[in-house]
């Protein structure tokens, strides 16, 4: 419980840094102009994504977590 209760309280910061980046793609593409900074950030940004999912695919699976507790993380804008 406590995990989903951290999840929900980092994606709103992330997405504050997500609307300061381009897309992954874009930044790698035109490396000149990023900082090194703003790839990691956007990596990192992409990787944590993935891992919050595989949490919740994980939760559904177990039956850890109730569909409540997972569509309030999924509504919270993945």
């Amino acid at each position: 419980m406590k995990i989903l209760q951290l999840i929900t309280k980092i994606i709103p910061s992330l997405k504050r840094e997500k609307a300061k980046i381009e897309s992954v793609d874009t930044l790698l593409s035109n490396r000149k102009e990023a900082t090194q900074t703003e790839i990691i950030i956007a990596l990192g940004y992409k990787i944590l994504r993935l891992l919050i999912w595989g949490f919740v695919i994980y939760s559904i699976v177990t039956g850890n977590v109730t569909l409540g507790e997972i569509l309030k993380i999924v509504a919270t804008g993945l």
